[in-house]
């Protein structure tokens, strides 16, 4: 009986301590190894606290800014707030981060200002409106994204503001669509579109 016991309290104890570790939280706060990051690791940093958050600015030669990503924490491992990268010392992208996570509206511009896309972001995915423009500001792109698939209508624009697509999409994917050549006639495929 001794033994049985003893047995027993042994596969009782195996089994406690073979369970994998259990996770207390389901959500991931960060995205650790901006500062890994080969390209990333040989660049100024520059740490400094603005009201509740950790802002770390990463500087080229010359103190030409590269990049600036704010941080809930002292740690720099829980990215929040606004976020910039820069190119040739001009805002390239910009948004915002919650928890680590892409949230709100994300912007892309190019070399000279022009703001070439708008993305709206909720938890790192994809979600609501969203417009793409081309160079000369005009649109290039419209359409609404629900949880980082493309939903509803989408329209595609040419150079001269023209419609060149109309497609329609479901939670499956594209359904329909109607594209326009350039001077208006409907086309089974779109032309040449970049």
């Amino acid at each position: 009986m001794r033994n049985l016991l003893l047995l027993c309290f042994s596969l009782i104890s195996f089994i406690a301590v073979a369970q994998p570790a259990r996770q207390d939280t389901t959500e991931v706060f960060s995205r650790p190894g901006y500062d890994r990051d080969p390209i990333r690791a040989r660049l100024k940093r520059v740490v400094e606290k603005k009201d509740s958050l950790w802002v770390v600015s990463l500087m080229l030669k010359k103190n030409v800014i590269f990049e600036r990503i704010s941080f809930a924490d002292e740690e720099l491992s829980i990215r929040k707030g606004p976020y910039a990268l820069y190119e040739n010392g001009k805002v390239y992208q910009q948004g915002t981060y919650d928890k680590g996570y892409k949230h709100g509206i994300w912007n892309e511009y190019s070399a000279d200002g022009q703001l070439l896309s708008t993305l709206s972001y909720r938890w790192d995915q994809l979600y609501g409106p969203y417009d793409r423009f081309w160079e000369n500001g005009i649109p290039k792109e419209k359409g609404t994204y629900l949880n980082g698939k493309l939903v509803s209508k989408r329209f595609l624009f040419y150079r001269d503001g023209k419609k060149a697509a109309e497609e329609i999409y479901d939670d499956k994917g594209l359904t329909s669509a109607t594209y326009f050549t350039e001077d208006g006639k409907v086309v089974d495929k779109l032309p040449s579109f970049n």
